[in-house]
């Protein structure tokens, strides 16, 4: 019954350890030129984001720094919103 324990944790260590470490080396800014012209079209607004950070655990979250969407220009030419980082968290089950 140990040695079953212990090949269960091993196994659960197995999938934590890379779900920790591998957003780490997932770079989201090399996919900004994705899903940028995405925002835009649906706000129909220039979107402008600084750096893009993904995490996995505790939970899934995606965060994005100097984060700006533009005004239209016929109203002002400060951002209709900008923000030093804004996140994204999922509730999975909740």
């Amino acid at each position: 019954m140990k040695k079953i324990l212990l090949i269960a944790a091993g196994f659960i260590g197995l999938l934590i350890i890379p779900a920790l470490v591998a957003p780490l080396f997932i770079d989201l800014g090399n996919y900004k030129s994705q899903f940028l012209p995405l925002a835009e079209r649906a706000l129909g607004r220039r979107v402008d984001v600084g750096e893009v950070r993904l995490r996995v655990l505790p939970r899934p979250a995606i965060y994005f720094s100097r984060f700006e969407i533009s005004d239209n220009p016929q109203f002002s030419r400060a951002p209709f919103f900008s923000a030093q980082r804004v996140g994204s968290c999922s509730s999975l089950g909740r």
